[in-house]
């Protein structure tokens, strides 16, 4: 796991439930409990508090992690942010204590041992979700780049508009061409009869 556990985004049943798996009496209020707990992970391997034998049974785990599972998942489902926010910091704590809980679970059968793991893999997806969701969320707050629309150039012209000219562009009727009254460009010369080219029929 990934995540940091920070004790001050720790809710108070888990304050509870980390003091008591370190032998530590319960405290008076959430603040001196997270003080408290600071104080004895600071604490090196080798000093003089002896941790007890792990007293939650897995009955009891169990129900505390799908209950502490079911409260994350409505958590990510609302998460609309980045990983730079507090509520990122706040859902990563909450997975990496309830999956440090999971590992301490004690299960004593293989029906147990099947909810374990099943536990353990509604972590991974969890943990999945919220990245994704953070890594969506901050691709769409960049800058996006102006694209070329080309799908003009794709499109094919009417072929009942080619050759055509608009109203816009036609001229004036007064100012249109007389074909009737104009002289042509070229003249040619008048036809000549056949009776004046000269030809004689032949009598055989």
């Amino acid at each position: 796991m990934e995540f940091k556990v920070e004790v001050n985004r720790l809710a108070k049943e888990d304050l509870l439930y980390s003091l008591k798996a370190c032998g530590i009496p319960a405290q008076s209020t959430v603040e001196v409990m997270r003080r408290t707990l600071r104080q004895a992970m600071r604490l090196p391997a080798t000093s003089c508090l002896v941790r007890p034998t792990y007293p939650f049974s897995y009955a009891e785990d169990s129900a505390a992690i799908a209950q502490k599972l079911a409260n994350i998942q409505t958590m990510v489902d609302a998460f609309e942010s980045t990983r730079a926010s507090s509520e990122y910091a706040k859902i990563s704590t909450a997975l990496s204590f309830v999956y440090g809980r999971i590992n301490n679970s004690q299960p004593s059968s293989t029906v147990e041992q099947q909810k374990r793991s099943g536990f353990l893999v509604s972590v991974m997806i969890l943990v999945s979700e919220l990245k994704q969701k953070a890594k969506d969320v901050a691709r769409a707050s960049r800058p996006q780049s102006t694209v070329l629309d080309v799908s003009a150039l794709d499109q094919t012209d009417d072929i009942s508009s080619v050759g055509s000219v608009s109203d816009e562009e036609m001229p004036p009727m007064n100012q249109m061409p007389n074909l009737t009254n104009s002289t042509p460009a070229h003249s040619f010369p008048k036809p000549v009869p056949v009776s004046s080219w000269g030809i004689k029929e032949s009598n055989a």
